[in-house]
């Protein structure tokens, strides 16, 4: 780079967040003039923010102008505009729905202003929509799955979450969640006279029960799937 440009670059650098390439073409372009070559460089920026939004020029330079000529701030501040907070982590997170619902979840934690002692409270949910009663719900009680257990999670409000499961139309996953634990109880009972490391070995070994849970494995995107589409197909009940 020539040593008489670097000071006419630093002085455009100052007016607009130009790269050092770019500011040496506007300056070449415009014989030096620094005014000349940062209106151009705006203009350039207006022209293509039009064309990736839609906008017309006085609001692209609307836009731009807030961000400082930014363009990556520019784009946020429309998408911030357009899209509620709800569908922006959809469309952000389409290729990673289980990461979507959490953050979903965590919107609705926060906006809703739930009860938590380490896990939710399940009465606290009763008051919120049915969608998002659902949501909360079913992530809950898979995270306490993840967390403790299939066997533990049996017994973690398993009736207010098979409902949520058939709320969502996933009905024969609710049966299987509900015919482990029948079988879990049965066994408990049929063996009180054992400890309950023994007890837990004789459920775990059982051929019912163990299906069922296999069951849930196999379709635990399925859940994922379910409730992405849940958040999706009902955004006006979303947090936005």
């Amino acid at each position: 780079m020539e040593k008489q440009l670097i000071e006419p670059i630093k002085s455009l650098r100052s007016l607009v967040p130009v790269g050092m390439r770019h500011a040496q073409t506007l300056l070449e372009k415009t014989s030096g003039n620094i005014d000349a070559a940062a209106d151009m460089f705006k203009h350039e920026l207006i022209h293509l923010l039009m064309s990736s939004s839609d906008l017309s020029a006085e609001r692209a330079r609307e836009y731009l102008q807030h961000a400082g000529y930014e363009m990556h701030l520019a784009l946020q501040a429309i998408e911030h505009d357009r899209f509620t907070l709800t569908e922006r982590i959809l469309n952000k997170n389409h290729r990673d729905k289980n990461r979507a619902i959490g953050l979903i979840a965590h919107a609705i934690e926060t906006t809703e202003n739930l009860t938590r002692n380490y896990w939710l409270s399940f009465d606290d949910l009763q008051r919120l929509p049915a969608e998002l009663r659902c949501l909360m719900a079913i992530y809950e009680w898979t995270n306490y799955e993840e967390w403790e257990g299939f066997d533990s999670a049996l017994y973690f409000h398993l009736e207010q979450v098979t409902q949520q499961l058939n709320f969502l139309q996933l009905t024969e996953l609710a049966s299987h969640l509900q015919l482990a634990h029948q079988r879990q109880l049965h066994l408990t009972a049929q063996h009180a006279d054992k400890d309950w490391t023994a007890i837990n070995a004789l459920i775990r070994q059982d051929k019912v029960f163990s299906q069922s849970g296999d069951f849930y494995l196999q379709h635990k995107q399925t859940i994922d799937d379910a409730l992405y589409g849940l958040a999706q197909n009902n955004i006006d009940k979303f947090p936005r």
